[in-house]
C-alpha cells in the first residue's frame, strides 16, 4: 500500500474457510501481522467498513497457488465473557489461578480466558488444560511478534506493558466485541457480566473505579 491506512482490517483463509485469521493495520508504517503456516492463502478485506472503502489491487501469490488448510482461533459465542490477563513468574501464575477461580465463582455466563503465551512457564502450560477441564472454561494463548521497527525491550515488565497496552487491539480475533483485562493478582467479587454490559459510549477503553466501594482503602488510592 502506498500510505498507511490505520484501522484497516484484513482476513486470511482458504476457499472453504475464508476467515481463518484476521488483523488490524497499525498506523506505524502500515504494519500488520497474520498467523499462518507456510503455503498459499487468500487475503482479502474484512466485510464491513474496510471492504466498503478500499479494495485490494494486487495479491502476494498467483490465483492458481495450492491451498493449505489450517486451524482457526476459536471464537467464543456472544454470551461468553472474555477475560484477558498476563502472568510472568511462578508467583503470579499462582495469583492467576486464584483470580480465575474468583471469576468463575461469581460469573454465571460461560467464561473464556485469554493469556499471553510468551511468558508462561512450561509447568503452567501443562496445568491449564487440566484446570479448564475440571472447572469448565475455555482458554486460549495469544502472541504477537515484536515488530522490527519498534525499539526492543529487555526488561520483562516493559515487555508485558507493551503487550497489555500497545498491542491490545491486535492480539484478539476481530469479532470479539469486548474483552476485560484483569490483573493476575486481583480477586473478583461480582459477576463480570455487569462490567461487560457497562456502556462505553464509543470510547475504546473503560476503567473501573479504584476500590470506591471499600472505605478502608481511602488513604491508599
Amino acid at each position: 500500500m502506498d500510505s498507511p491506512i490505520p484501522g484497516l482490517q484484513y482476513v486470511m483463509g482458504t476457499d472453504t474457510d475464508p476467515e481463518l485469521y484476521d488483523t488490524i493495520v497499525m498506523a506505524n508504517l502500515g504494519y500488520f501481522q497474520l498467523k499462518g503456516k507456510p503455503g498459499a492463502w487468500k487475503l482479502r478485506l474484512r466485510e464491513g467498513r474496510s471492504s466498503e472503502v478500499y479494495q485490494i489491487s494486487r495479491f502476494f501469490v498467483p490465483d492458481d497457488a495450492p491451498i493449505i488448510t489450517g486451524s482457526n482461533d476459536t471464537v467464543p459465542t456472544t454470551d461468553t465473557i472474555n477475560i484477558f490477563s498476563i502472568a510472568s513468574g511462578h508467583l503470579y501464575e499462582r495469583f492467576l489461578r486464584i483470580m480465575m477461580l474468583s471469576v468463575l465463582k461469581h460469573t454465571k455466563n460461560p467464561v473464556k480466558f485469554w493469556f499471553l503465551k510468551n511468558y508462561f512457564s512450561p509447568q503452567f502450560k501443562d496445568f491449564i488444560p487440566r484446570m479448564a477441564e475440571r472447572y469448565g472454561f475455555e482458554y486460549q494463548l495469544v502472541q504477537y511478534k515484536w515488530p522490527c521497527w519498534l525499539h526492543g525491550q529487555t526488561e520483562k515488565q516493559r515487555l508485558t506493558w507493551a503487550y497489555k497496552i500497545l498491542f491490545l487491539d491486535v492480539l484478539f480475533p476481530l469479532n470479539i466485541k469486548k474483552i476485560i483485562f484483569v490483573d493476575a493478582d486481583q480477586v473478583v467479587r461480582t459477576d463480570m457480566k455487569e462490567l461487560l454490559e457497562e456502556p462505553l459510549d464509543g470510547a475504546p477503553y473503560g476503567y473501573t473505579p479504584f476500590c470506591d466501594s471499600r472505605t478502608d482503602m481511602d488513604g491508599f488510592r
